[in-house]
């Protein structure tokens, strides 16, 4: 089984991710991690044996699983570093200095760095791609993406990645690519990509409907990245 750890437990994906790793018979839950100073500290996770720190520290751990904020990520990265632990990282927000730093912890770590860490989103981007290099100039593309309230990163990273997967596709300077950004109620995830011209559109488009989705591809990157050699990987190796 792999040992695994999980920043951030009391948050909507490190309870999911937190639960599935507790479901699936190659996994084990060695490590819930909250905030220094939350009041969860020291109770049990649930009706599990594993109890809840503020820290990584000495934990048997495998591998590393982290969707938390991204100063959160720096210091995880760092213990992960340290101890040689592979990490995938579901976060979004990083600046370039933090983005440098992981390039550079993947020179001695395996690391999946994602926006988006679902199957079907990833697959969707494959799409993208083919469909960016069917349509001309003619075409023009917007990019929708819609999340819940609390998002606090607008565009979403999904939606930077998919106007990425369209400029290299097409020869289009990103810049030209425009995205709308929509933050309301609790979406939890809609990305379309509409190519169209004055006469006619033609859309793809992804929606989620639980934040399972995300967990789940996260997990299948993790029993991936455990044979995997120092390097930093997207999703789209993983799938």
């Amino acid at each position: 089984m792999i040992k695994v750890g999980i920043p951030g437990v009391n948050g909507r994906m490190g309870d999911a991710l937190a639960q599935l790793v507790l479901a699936d018979p190659e996994l084990q839950l060695n490590a819930a991690i909250v905030r220094p100073g939350n009041p969860l500290v020291g109770s049990k996770f649930k009706d599990t044996g594993v109890i809840i720190s503020d820290t990584l520290n000495n934990a048997d751990l495998e591998l590393v699983i982290d969707f938390t904020l991204p100063s959160g990520v720096m210091t995880h990265l760092g213990y992960c570093l340290q101890h040689k632990i592979p990490m995938v990282i579901g976060s979004t927000g990083f600046d370039k200095q933090q983005l440098e730093t992981i390039n550079a912890a993947a020179r001695d770590i395996p690391i999946v760095q994602a926006y988006n860490m679902s199957i079907g989103v990833n697959k969707f981007y494959k799409l993208v791609q083919l469909a960016a290099q069917t349509f001309d100039d003619s075409w023009g593309i917007e990019i929708h993406d819609v999340h819940h309230q609390h998002k606090k990163d607008i565009p979403s990273g999904t939606a930077k990645e998919l106007a990425r997967i369209i400029s290299k596709a097409s020869n289009r300077n990103i810049d030209d690519i425009k995205i709308l950004s929509e933050r309301r109620g609790e979406t939890i995830g809609v990305h379309a990509v509409v190519f169209s011209t004055s006469d006619e559109s033609i859309s793809l488009f992804h929606n989620a409907t639980t934040r399972d989705i995300f967990a789940k591809g996260a997990l299948v990157a993790a029993k991936w990245l455990v044979l995997q050699q120092p390097g930093l990987y997207s999703m789209q190796n993983v799938v």
